[in-house]
This record gives structure tokens, C-alpha cells and sequence, in this order.
């Protein structure tokens, strides 16, 4: 099952927690393992041509911000 929307973010009035993250699904596709597999191969075969042309895709959040830093 795969959810497709928006992430909104929504200001509380507590304060620990200043935000409140909310997601907000508009679109649903169900579909059944082989389906699913299938899907999963492609999304691997089309990030794998991106990194041969643009470099490795970095997942870790500070490591991003910091090589963003050090290009500008």
C-alpha cells in the first residue's frame, strides 16, 4: 500500500513541542506483493542511473547540510 499527500507542519501552543507534524493522504494505490517487488526494482534501477550521473544520494539529514555548506 503506498499513501501519497502532503506533510504539514502545524504550530501548537506547547511549548516542548512548537510543531506538530501532520500527514495528510490524498491518494492511495493497494497492490499485491508481485506488484509491489516489481515497483521496488524500478525505483532501484532508476536511483542507481541517477547516482552513475550525479554521485551517491546521501540519507543522512546533517551529512546533506554539510556537503550543501561546503559546495557554496
Amino acid at each position: 500500500m503506498l499513501d501519497f499527500g502532503l506533510n504539514l507542519v502545524r504550530p501548537t501552543a506547547d511549548k516542548d513541542h512548537p510543531h506538530e507534524l501532520i500527514f495528510q493522504a490524498s491518494n492511495r494505490i493497494i497492490m499485491n506483493y508481485y506488484s509491489a517487488k516489481r515497483l521496488a526494482i524500478a525505483f532501484g534501477q532508476i536511483v542507481g542511473r541517477f547516482e552513475q550521473q550525479f554521485g551517491q544520494i546521501e540519507l543522512n539529514d546533517a551529512k546533506r547540510r554539510i556537503d550543501r555548506q561546503g559546495q557554496g
